[in-house]
């Protein structure tokens, strides 16, 4: 058990920081934000980047669904486990 003020303070910042930076990607990709630069077809100027997007989901639909389950279960779940961690 932390009994320190400091220490849980930190603990919960964060693990509330983790879940509002998921929830912000999680609000970014789904407003249709622009792909990374070192997207190769973007960099290249051949496809716009919400195309370069589509493709690469209809290419790994099965990892971006992954990827997605997995940040959208971070943002759900970490602010669960700041009284677990504090009180161990």
């Amino acid at each position: 058990m932390i009994h320190d003020p400091r220490e849980v303070a930190r603990v919960r910042t964060n693990l509330m920081a983790v879940a509002v930076l998921s929830w912000g990607v999680l609000l970014l990709e789904h407003r249709g934000a622009p792909r990374p630069a070192h997207d190769p077809l973007v960099h290249a100027g051949r496809m716009p980047p919400s195309s370069a997007g589509e493709m690469v989901a209809a290419i790994e639909p099965s990892l971006s669904l992954a990827s997605r389950w997995a940040l959208m279960l971070t943002a759900m779940m970490s602010p669960t486990l700041i009284l677990p961690v504090i009180s161990r």
